[in-house]
């Protein structure tokens, strides 16, 4: 069972997210081999591969084209603010989304030297607000459900206009068989800050797994457009069975979280920052790519 991640641009909002030492290194051997293997199977230039995670949306296509946003991405560690995992309905389940949770922030840690801290923010938008959603009591009770988790009155007072825009998501996940959905709202400075993560408390652990992965890798600034429903489609990156980040997924995120990758750059601006990294860095891969 696949699933779609909704990522809606509505407005100003995207629904889909210091440190930077280990996003700055080179490219290894691996890393290398893995963009030639991708430009041999696909018969597609990386560089194209990526820009089009970075840039397009998936929303966009259902009205006749696809939809092109300037390059995103965290400039700074961020805050994880948990709600509903006491609507998990299983020990065992939320345990599972404990460790899918503590290995995909350790994941993006290690690639991109950004930290995710597990406390309540204050002062501050740059965080990742999860929650673990039950829809039947979201549906059975949904103004005072969304009043308290989804758009509580501190979003209405300074966002009346992106609170029915949430609403109106939050209404189309619950009635639906999503399994989880990612939403973030588009900065003039198009630096990622504050982000919502609904996921289902029906999933199974597979699909916990994948959800927990999926959106905070979205969550980061990368989308997998319109393609498939899921990353964890891709046959070049994934296996069936997969449940966390692949290789193929963290170098997305190590390119993106480089410091030649800047936010706002426009898609020909990215398309050439990574056809420079590749050609400096791993030249047999370049070589590979040209005609």
């Amino acid at each position: 069972m696949t699933f779609k991640c909704l990522q809606v641009l509505l407005s100003s909002l995207l629904i889909v997210t210091g440190g930077n030492l280990s996003a700055s290194q080179a490219l290894n051997s691996r890393e290398c081999e893995l963009i030639d293997t991708y430009e041999r199977s696909e018969n597609t230039p990386f560089s194209e591969r990526f820009a089009k995670m970075v840039h397009q949306r998936e929303f966009c296509v259902s009205s006749g084209g696809e939809c092109s946003v300037p390059l995103q991405k965290r400039i700074e560690d961020f805050y994880i603010v948990i709600k509903g995992e006491k609507h998990i309905p299983s020990a065992e389940m939320l345990q599972i989304s404990k460790e899918a949770l503590a290995n995909t922030l350790s994941q993006i840690e290690m690639t991109t030297g950004l930290e995710a801290r597990l406390e309540n923010p204050t002062g501050t938008e740059n965080f990742v607000y999860l929650v673990y959603v039950d829809k039947e009591l979201a549906t059975r009770r949904f103004n005072d459900y969304t009043a308290g988790w989804i758009v509580p009155n501190s979003m209405s007072r300074k966002f009346p206009k992106q609170k029915e825009q949430v609403l109106k998501a939050f209404r189309y996940f619950i009635e639906t068989d999503q399994p989880c959905v990612a939403v973030s709202r588009l900065n003039t400075d198009n630096v990622v800050r504050a982000e919502q993560i609904w996921i289902s408390v029906d999933n199974n652990e597979r699909l916990m797994r994948q959800c927990v992965a999926e959106e905070l890798f979205n969550s980061m600034g990368l989308d997998e457009g319109t393609e498939v429903a899921s990353i964890f489609d891709y046959s070049f990156s994934h296996n069936k069975s997969d449940t966390e980040l692949s290789d193929f997924d963290l170098l997305l995120l190590k390119l993106l979280y480089r410091n030649e990758m800047k936010a706002g750059s426009t898609r020909p601006q990215t398309i050439e920052s990574v056809s420079n990294v590749i050609r400096n860095e791993c030249p047999a891969a370049d070589q590979m790519a040209q005609p």
